[in-house]
């Protein structure tokens, strides 16, 4: 499968592939390059620089050199098409070149600075790239960083705001508070309580790319394109909601503004922050 938004901003890639390995697999100590892997080994080597047959026939030209992920040593294994007038590409896998992965890991190929990186994770550590300790679904500094918001107690503000380990501004949340008109961005039809302390109606702030996945990107998420305004039982609903409703809450924010073209990612990169 071809690399995700996340997937190419975890890595630094241009562009990537996955797929996981089978017991066959493994047991042969061989692999099949699938559409995308295939396209990434022909893009960059060209067909005529890989070897047609038996790699005993020509080791020399099967022999291709790769960056291994994370400690960036070269490592070389052998490359094929296995049938002289066949488009099948195989990757052989050897223990003794340092790159036999166990079965039912996901093992991924990479393009970054002109190179070639191939690596593999287990399935579990596959499916948490980028997300910290899956803050995207619970964020347990989100109540600090409201209280910041909707207490005027300057002395009070002064407390809250280090121990929220974000950081966020609270002035970006107020501004896009004002902005909503104080109404929820979900539906504005919602109820809304007012604030005892600030008298006005009570709003959220919710960063829809989480502040969990800041690592992966270049520049920070808490931006005022980022920020929503929702009432209590939505921004609730989006963390804790059965996956269907949370995806509908979800691409409904979408739709009120383009921000994932501003950190280029795409819908379903979004959902797999949220672990859904």
């Amino acid at each position: 499968m071809k690399f995700s938004g996340i997937h190419k901003k975890y890595f630094g890639a241009e562009e990537g592939a996955f797929s996981i390995i089978t017991k066959r697999e493994n047991y042969d100590s061989q692999l099949t390059f699938t559409d995308a892997e295939a396209k990434i080994i022909l893009g960059y080597y060209g067909e005529k620089k890989i070897h047609r047959g038996a790699v005993s026939e020509n080791p020399k030209l099967a022999k291709k050199g790769f960056r291994y992920y994370n400690e960036g040593t070269l490592i070389f294994l052998n490359i094929n098409f296995p049938k002289t007038e066949g488009a099948e590409i195989r990757l052989y896998l050897s223990k003794k070149a340092g790159f036999k992965p166990p079965a039912g890991n996901i093992w991924f190929l990479f393009k970054k600075n002109g190179e070639l990186w191939i690596g593999h994770k287990s399935k579990h550590d596959w499916e948490k790239l980028g997300l910290s300790e899956d803050v995207a679904r619970v964020d347990e500094y989100d109540s600090l960083y409201q209280e910041t918001i909707h207490t005027i107690d300057e002395k009070r503000i002064s407390k809250l705001k280090p121990r929220d380990v974000f950081r966020r501004d609270r002035k970006l949340a107020l501004y896009r508070i004002k902005e909503s008109n104080f109404k929820c961005e979900v539906d504005e039809a919602h109820n809304l309580f007012i604030s005892r302390f600030t008298g006005k109606p009570y709003l959220e702030a919710h960063h829809l790319i989480p502040l969990g996945s800041n690592d992966i990107f270049d520049t920070s998420l808490d931006v005022i394109e980022n920020i929503f305004c929702l009432c209590p039982f939505c921004h609730r609903a989006i963390h804790h909601a059965e996956e269907d409703f949370a995806k509908n809450l979800i691409t409904t924010l979408i739709n009120k503004r383009d921000v994932l073209k501003k950190f280029s990612l795409h819908k379903e990169d979004l959902f797999y922050l949220y672990s859904i």
